[in-house]
């Protein structure tokens, strides 16, 4: 419905669900107005109902993968947008021979970084993933960091795309934020058009935090 109501006329639905196999997956979804955390992931929709108070309702969906998708449509990807609410690295593992072979530029959905001291999120593999696929990571947008949620023109939202290491999730708060993951190929033009700032995302955030 929102690709029909859309401007744009370039856009297509499919009633697939991408995961790191084909078949029938049990999809677990948001009944909360909006659902905006419907997901193939039981332990994440656990978690949302923990936390969150989220209810859920099971339901069978087909599922693909990314490479099988790409392959039968005859699509060769440039950019990859992933907000499966955890199942990230299952949708990478289902596209990886595609992601090698073409590297498209990829922006991801995190919820990431510490609580009293803790990791909120163990389930980041997809980082390493990546990683392995020669991307580098930098920090794109932040909504939401200590419990708050932030507004697309506040000053600590960046201007400018922020390195990224996951090992700085040790010094980070809990927050959410979209991620660009980028290869070597990417970066003369993101460079050539100003885009990535001379701040790492540690210290864009923590100075901030002080402030």
């Amino acid at each position: 419905q929102s690709a029909k109501n859309a401007w744009y006329r370039n856009l297509r639905a499919y009633p697939l669900a991408l995961s790191d196999t084909s078949g029938n997956l049990t999809l677990h979804i948001d009944l909360r107005e909006g659902g905006f955390a419907s997901t193939i992931v039981t332990e994440h929709s656990e978690r949302e109902a923990t936390w969150h108070e989220a209810r859920y309702s099971p339901t069978s969906v087909t599922a693909t993968t990314l490479d099988a998708f790409c392959e039968t449509s005859n699509i060769v990807p440039s950019f990859l947008k992933i907000d499966v609410e955890g199942a990230e690295e299952m949708v990478i593992r289902g596209g990886h021979k595609i992601i090698a072979k073409f590297h498209p530029l990829i922006w991801f959905e995190c919820w990431c970084g510490t609580d009293n001291g803790a990791q909120i999120n163990h389930n980041l593999g997809h980082f390493k993933q990546l990683s392995d696929l020669g991307y580098n990571f930098f920090l794109a947008t932040l909504f939401k960091l200590n419990g708050g949620w932030i507004h697309e023109n506040n000053q600590i939202n960046p201007a400018q795309l922020l390195r990224f290491e996951p090992k700085m999730l040790e010094h980070i708060p809990a927050m959410g934020c979209d991620i660009l993951a980028a290869t070597n190929d990417h970066l003369d033009r993101l460079h050539k058009f100003g885009l990535i700032s001379e701040v790492d995302a540690k210290i864009h955030i923590l100075g901030f935090l002080k402030t």
